[in-house]
């Protein structure tokens, strides 16, 4: 059981969902809501010829 421990969010502890949910703030979520608009406005102008 120990190498599945943690693997998937059926067997992740409350230890480490407290730790995941410390390890980024508001600011990494608006940045990477950034990046995926920045990606899919390049896809867009690219894909119109």
């Amino acid at each position: 059981m120990e190498k599945v421990r943690n693997l998937t969010f059926q067997t992740i502890s409350a230890e480490e969902k407290a730790k995941n949910k410390a390890s980024y703030n508001w600011k990494d979520i608006v940045v990477s809501i950034l990046v995926l608009a920045a990606v899919g406005w390049v896809m867009i102008i690219f894909n119109r010829n």
